[in-house]
């Protein structure tokens, strides 16, 4: 149990509403909560009528867990702006202590148009193509076939805001271990980080993985050394970018092939860091 969350009124229904605006505001980043289940509850008619009991939950469940497009979709929105401000700091730190090539830019940029990329997130389950277009009055966002129109984007410490087709939204940002974490309004969600696991997504075809730097940064901690073998999941790196630290990971089962960094060292966006060959099949 992370906390219990207690409310009081004069009435079941002021209650609820007390309760409901409670767990709007619970900002819990990388772990599962039962926050909006417990939401959907306090607003049930049963639950306001106080028809309540111990098989309520197995009675209403299919409304209880009915699936909310609209809030998934904007936790993807934020998901996507927390990475576009975090790569935008990086990239401004960065240029305040080293010369940088335009070409190592990695936002869409176009001569005479607005800036056109697309970022993946990905869950365990699951896969969304977000396309982007940098305008001067903002982001056009499109997700399926739902379109955004964004601005006024902040990001301070955790806490992400934005006005999403003149509405307000206002959530939790963090990344930590290649993964990005986001919530609102009680809601939360954890994606694979893009640009740290993107560079390893077909290893395993190609038979060799380059682990390059998701974005500007410091080598605080090198985990492996040259011709040691991994597997998929080991801990190869860590980065210290924009006061956040990020674990860089296996692709694939190999050795590691190439490996020239130096411990506190500084490394640009793009910059290779490391290459895995595949093992081969049978090997030891």
């Amino acid at each position: 149990m992370i906390a219990k969350l207690i409310v009081w009124d004069e009435s079941r229904a002021a209650a609820a509403r007390q309760l409901r605006a409670a767990l709007s505001r619970v900002e819990v980043l990388g772990l599962k909560t039962n926050a909006e289940l417990l939401a959907r509850v306090s607003a049930h008619p049963a639950f306001l009528e106080g028809d309540v009991h111990t098989g309520f939950l197995a009675e209403h469940v299919a409304k209880l867990l009915e699936p909310d497009a609209r809030a998934s979709e904007m936790l993807r929105v934020l998901a996507c702006l927390g990475l576009l401000e975090t790569r935008k700091r990086a990239v401004e730190a960065a240029r305040r202590g080293a010369m940088l090539s335009p070409w190592d830019a990695l936002d869409g940029f176009r001569v005479n148009e607005g800036r056109v990329e697309s970022i993946c997130l990905r869950t365990p389950e699951q896969s969304f193509e977000l396309e982007l277009r940098h305008e001067a009055r903002g982001i056009q966002l499109r997700l399926a076939d739902t379109e955004c129109s964004l601005s006024d984007v902040s990001l301070s410490g955790t806490a992400l805001a934005c006005m999403c087709n003149g509405e307000r939204l206002q959530g939790r940002y963090a990344e930590r271990e290649g993964q990005v974490h986001v919530s609102l309004a009680g809601r939360s969600e954890t994606f694979e980080h893009p640009w740290v696991t993107r560079a390893g997504a077909r290893a395993a075809e190609v038979g060799e993985s380059v682990i390059k730097a998701p974005m500007p940064g410091k080598i605080i901690g090198i985990l492996v050394s040259l011709h040691e073998r991994v597997q998929v999941g080991t801990p190869l790196l860590r980065l210290e970018a924009m006061k956040m630290e990020h674990t860089l990971k296996a692709s694939l089962d190999g050795v590691v092939s190439e490996l020239s960094l130096q411990l506190g060292g500084q490394v640009e966006a793009g910059s290779t860091l490391l290459v895995l060959k595949a093992s081969e099949e049978g090997g030891t």
